[in-house]
């Protein structure tokens, strides 16, 4: 988006910058001006859960039903000259606290919801400012401004953890439109209608904790409160709204003024059995239920500059309060990370890595993260190790060039821009180009212009690690696809330990669409039927009917001639069968 500087420039010089006085409660508004009533427009931005949504009480009556966190009023006429009592409940339950307030004569007045119901719950406020639940009342503020050329900004510091600030105009001198703005401080600025990016900063100091776009470029002539809005720490603070600013006009429409971000990817990479699926919790709300093993996100865009938690939980989970673990994160605006769940939740009952690396259930951040190719035609991607049970490795063109070298546990990879291309590579012990784990065919011929994460997924030995799934190269794409990359020869090594049973493994991804591919393992050699049926019984395609040799096997389900819903996949041999489902979603 484009700055307007110039404007900004010719602004400096005529902006005028007015404190407004606050009281505890409007006890002391008592100026009475000429007959005609008072206006008075009420704002709920008390981000405490508890008081989510509340009633709000006029002299004893309801005057507001189920008023919601972030929602005001218009400005609402009242009798000037007299005293009124506002009260404020939970919605539908009684008054918890009364606030009495005298207004004067057409003025205006705004009344800002502010705080949390219990102090001691949440955070303390970094500068020692009380911040228990109240009505803040902010005097002579204007419905309009007098000209076109104009947008007056009543500005409200109303988030309990965040310290004293600047709101500073991004320019190439930036100019400080509000100075050292602490919790509950108001203040009135007027500027020219264009397009702002406004930073959040210390007091003080040129440290900017977060960033929004503010287009005013189409409110000339408009009065706007901003508030400072909710927590910069959600969880500790009751898992709470996160911080954000908040527009409210005169006729009572609200907005969030949007945050510049950042962009984070979500891949569950977590081989052990005890969390094949996991609901992911983003900043104390689910996220995604039910998120299956090898299964990835697309980038999603965050505020930048703001913690973000990420937390996981056994599926079925109720609230943040059922989760397993959750790990923060920070990220700077504009850069992409890639955020892969990985390891187990109790390594001593899984096979030790081989070079000694932690295998604890972690959230791993890969910075630098690219969700396009730098060159046209040219496809990106980059190599991530996350087999807990297998050492330094190579990914090597076969018989040629190592394209990621000497990757242990948890190390990623830079970036490799090639061709869109179809590729045989070979996965080896680390520095030995003979010792090949296994072949695979890279296949990135259609993605020219895109990038990849690929992944070493699983076990080597499922045998020795809960059989749990069985090593594959994982490809994430930016838009969360998820592909296995299929065998192009599977060569025997000391690294890898032959099936000792039959076993369906299951398909990735799942859901699908329109392909799948189902992996399953055959202890010798053996006839094998691998057969599909919709949910009544009828049998809609045969992947396999035939002698199978020893080994793993991954057989590709192409699914394009049905319908979207659920289906069963059946493998057989002599007595052995066993029987899973998968989704395909159109």
């Amino acid at each position: 988006m484009k700055f307007l500087t110039n404007k900004l420039r010719q602004l400096a010089a005529l902006m005028v910058v007015v404190a407004l006085p606050l009281t505890a409660t409007a006890q002391g508004i008592t100026e009475v001006g000429p007959e005609g009533p008072a206006f008075l427009q009420v704002i709920h931005n008390s981000a405490d859960p508890a008081a989510a949504e509340v009633d709000i009480y006029l002299n004893g009556a309801v005057a507001i039903e189920g008023f919601e966190f972030r929602d005001a009023t218009g400005f609402l006429e009242l009798e000037s000259g007299v005293e009124h009592v506002i009260g404020v409940a939970p919605a539908g339950g009684a008054v918890i606290a009364t606030f009495e307030v005298t207004l004067a004569a057409a003025t205006n007045y705004i009344a800002v919801a502010s705080g949390v119901l219990t102090p001691g719950d949440f955070a303390a406020n970094p500068d020692g400012i009380a911040t228990a639940f109240n009505l803040e009342i902010i005097a002579d503020v204007a419905q309009e401004a007098s000209s076109n050329d104009d947008v007056i900004i009543n500005v409200f510091h109303g988030a309990t953890d965040a310290p004293g600030v600047d709101i500073v105009a991004r320019a190439d001198a930036p100019i400080v439109l509000v100075p050292g703005a602490a919790y509950t401080d108001a203040a009135t600025i007027t500027v020219a209608p264009a397009e702002y990016i406004l930073n959040i900063n210390v007091a003080g100091t040129q440290a900017t904790v977060v960033a929004f776009d503010a287009d005013l470029s189409g409110a000339g002539g408009a009065a706007v409160t901003v508030l400072a809005s909710g927590f910069l720490d959600v969880e500790a603070n009751e898992w709470g709204a996160q911080f954000g600013l908040l527009a409210v006009f005169a006729d009572g429409t609200t907005a969030m003024l949007p945050a510049l971000t950042a962009s984070a990817q979500i891949i569950h990479n977590a081989a052990d059995p005890a969390v094949e699926e996991v609901d992911v919790y983003l900043n104390g709300a689910l996220f995604a239920a039910d998120f299956p093993f090898r299964s990835a996100t697309p980038f999603l865009d965050l505020p930048a500059g703001l913690a973000h938690y990420i937390s996981f939980a056994a599926p079925g989970s109720e609230s943040i309060e059922d989760a397993l673990v959750t790990f923060e994160a920070t990220l700077p605006e504009g850069a992409k990370w890639q955020f892969v769940a990985n390891g187990v939740l109790d390594p001593t009952e899984f096979a030790a890595n081989p070079d000694s690396e932690d295998t604890e259930f972690n959230l791993f951040a890969l910075t630098m993260a690219r969700d396009a190719a730098e060159a046209a035609g040219n496809v990106d991607f980059r190599v991530w190790h996350g087999a807990t049970d297998a050492p330094t490795v190579d990914l090597r063109l076969t018989g040629g060039a190592v394209l990621a070298g000497a990757l242990s546990y948890g190390d990623v990879s830079e970036y490799l821009s090639v061709p869109a291309d179809e590729y045989v590579v070979d996965l080896t012990v680390a520095g030995d180009g003979s010792a090949v784990v296994a072949t695979y065919t890279l296949d990135v011929s259609g993605l020219a212009g895109g990038s990849a994460l690929a992944i070493a997924s699983g076990f080597l030995a499922p045998a020795n690690n809960n059989g749990g799934p069985a090593f594959e190269v994982l490809v994430v794409l930016a838009d969360g696809t998820t592909i296995t990359l299929p065998v192009a020869t599977s060569i025997e090594s000391d690294l890898a330990t032959a099936p000792v049973a039959f076993e369906l493994e299951g398909n990735f991804p799942n859901p699908f669409n329109p392909t799948t591919n189902i992996r399953f393992s055959v202890p010798n050699t053996s006839d094998v039927s691998l057969t599909v049926y919709d949910m009544l019984g009828r049998q809609v395609a045969v992947l396999v009917n035939g002698t199978m040799s020893a080994g793993t096997h991954t057989v590709t389900f192409d699914a394009s001639n049905l319908s979207s819903g659920t289906y069963l996949y059946r493998l057989q041999s002599g007595s052995f069968v066993e029987t899973s489902k998968m989704m395909l979603i159109k």
